[in-house]
């Protein structure tokens, strides 16, 4: 790291996507019953633990992933969940970054998929107590972290990675 906290030299980046959740994802049909931050289901829990399981193990090391020095994670719950594991295996303290979320938020919507309500997230307290000691920056408040009123647009959404 530099004196600004930025890493120096080369950097891997690996990106996993959540693990199976309790429900379809809020972007593939049925969207009734949609819960806003829905937990892991008993399928992704399983898969979080296979994935730490390869991400301490040698055949990630083989693959070029390793060393890892830093874990950063989305806000939603079911990401967190995901990377639990993976954390306590290797003795790092995840960064929760809220800016990095799926396209629309969190949000619930109506029946009929057409007015929708933003929801916080889990509170500052929630991830506090849910995965204790993993850093949370200021955005995450006891009002959650999610600031939007309604779901995200496709737009709103670009902007959000653009910057």
């Amino acid at each position: 790291r530099n004196k600004h906290g930025s890493l120096q030299g080369k950097a891997r980046v690996l990106i996993t996507a959540p693990c199976t959740q309790t429900q379809p994802s809020p972007t593939s049909p049925p969207k009734l019953n949609r819960e806003a931050d829905p937990d892991l289901s008993p399928k992704g829990f399983a898969q979080a633990e296979q994935l730490s399981t390869f991400l301490a193990s040698n055949t990630s090391a083989f693959t070029g992933i390793h060393p890892v020095d830093e874990l950063w994670v989305s806000p939603f719950k079911r990401t967190m969940q995901t990377m639990a594991p993976t954390a306590q295996k290797l003795g790092i303290l995840p960064y929760v970054k809220p800016a990095f979320f799926e396209a629309g938020g969190v949000y619930d919507a109506d029946p009929a998929y057409t007015n929708f309500v933003g929801q916080g997230g889990l509170t500052r307290m929630a991830m506090s107590q849910l995965f204790h000691g993993w850093h949370l920056p200021g955005a995450v408040t006891e009002d959650g972290w999610y600031t939007g009123t309604t779901r995200e647009t496709d737009n709103q959404c670009r902007e959000r990675a653009a910057s």
